[in-house]
């Protein structure tokens, strides 16, 4: 959404989860709303499947979109999970065609790896989940990118 919207825009949605023996499939999206943009409000989604092992690494695929305003981004990659202990990895590759606003539709990568301690519970709460995510890419002018951050999600009551 960063590329749609710009910094400001807000998510609110869902996701669900299914697995059948090693296989395994994640769903999620919902509504995204930006104050400042004429067309306040718009949608993004993502679907994966892959191979979820109990023990060993996650492969899998994925296919996401998203839209607001008349831009929008489609597209899909590969990507791959790790847990050790308390350490949780996951690493995504893809490529996408973005339409901008103003333009003609281009193609654009990225590439992200995010490290952290996983989910940690926090009594009468719920799960808190900090991580450090780099990323990288080209955008639709093929210029490269590198960016980094901490993330820091929360899961206030029900299951992780």
């Amino acid at each position: 959404m960063d590329w749609l919207a710009g910094p400001g825009y807000g998510v609110v949605g869902g996701a669900a989860d299914g697995e059948l023996g090693r296989l395994g499939a994640r769903v999620r999206g919902g509504v995204v709303v930006h104050e400042r943009l004429p067309q306040r409000t718009g949608g993004q989604g993502r679907a994966s499947v892959g191979v979820w092992p109990d023990d060993g690494p996650r492969v899998g695929v994925f296919g996401l979109g998203a839209a607001i305003g008349g831009s929008w981004v489609g597209g899909g990659g590969v990507e791959l999970g790790l847990t050790h202990g308390p350490l949780r990895v996951t690493a995504d590759s893809g490529w996408f065609l973005y339409q901008p606003i103003a333009g003609a539709p281009a193609p654009v990568s990225e590439a992200r790896l995010r490290a952290g301690p996983g989910q940690v519970r926090i009594d009468d709460v719920g799960v808190v989940d900090v991580a450090i995510e780099l990323s990288a890419g080209s955008d639709r002018l093929l210029q490269r990118w590198v960016s980094g951050g901490v993330t820091v999600g929360a899961n206030l009551g029900g299951t992780p």
